[in-house]
């Protein structure tokens, strides 16, 4: 990402003082000082929803001495979106769809029949709803060997996603990536359950591990920088909305 300077760097030094965000009749445009921030490409920073214009500029507003981008989440998300072209979509959605070919929710535990128990109410009710509202009907299985899911289900994803704004894709493959689910990033995108019903259905093997064995500083580590990002990736989504 540039900042109307050139360069491939993930930081610079501030070099504006005010930011402000300018509307137009397609977007909201995140202006430094007057001037447009661009993205990698050069193309300009904007969104077409006002509240996600306004995050967007509040990260940079809050810069102190260096932009980094790696603490301005929503810059970089919304950079990614500006910057989509057409293969890159569909490599977006080819990703989020092959998800539903070994999704999280298909794959039970063989032992014990606690963590049975737990997965099976916890991850049959989201199966039933995508089987239901959405007409993806996924097969499950004891263990970890693969099992073919049906190509009606693949489409049925496919069909879903297709026409959906760039924001909600990348928002949704974001959700995916994290919880190695497509049907609980469809029902999060859907209002089905909330943000942290979802994310501890995505975390349900890991957390039973950490109730058996107690906790590893290493597991709680990045179980902290997985639900930092599966935040980022849902307040993204919720900001499109003005």
């Amino acid at each position: 990402m540039t900042t109307g300077r050139k360069g491939n760097s993930s930081s610079v030094k501030r070099f504006y003082k005010n930011v402000t965000v300018q509307p137009s009749k397609e977007h909201y445009g995140v202006m430094l000082d007057g001037r447009p921030a661009k993205t990698r490409t050069g193309a300009m920073l904007a969104a077409r929803s006002m509240n996600l214009a306004e995050a967007v500029a509040h990260e940079w507003r809050s810069v102190s001495e260096e932009v980094d981008f790696k603490a301005m989440p929503m810059t970089r998300l919304l950079s990614s979106v500006v910057d989509l072209d057409a293969q890159t979509r569909r490599d977006w959605i080819e990703e989020i769809v092959n998800y539903l070919k070994t999704d999280l929710l298909c794959y039970r535990a063989e032992a014990p029949d606690t963590l049975r128990t737990r997965q099976a109410a916890t991850w049959d009710p989201y199966l039933d709803w995508a089987r239901r509202e959405l007409s993806i009907d996924l097969k499950t299985i004891d263990g970890v060997i693969f099992i073919e899911q049906s190509k009606t289900a693949i489409a049925a994803a496919r069909m879903i996603i297709d026409g959906v704004e760039p924001e909600i894709l990348l928002s949704l493959k974001s959700m995916i990536d994290l919880t190695g689910s497509a049907v609980l990033g469809f029902a999060l995108w859907k209002g089905v359950g909330s943000v942290d019903e979802v994310f501890a259905a995505s975390r349900l093997d890991e957390t039973f591990q950490s109730e058996r064995w107690g906790p590893d500083t290493q597991a709680e580590k990045r179980e902290k920088n997985i639900h930092s990002s599966f935040m980022n990736a849902v307040r993204f989504m919720d900001l499109l909305r003005d």
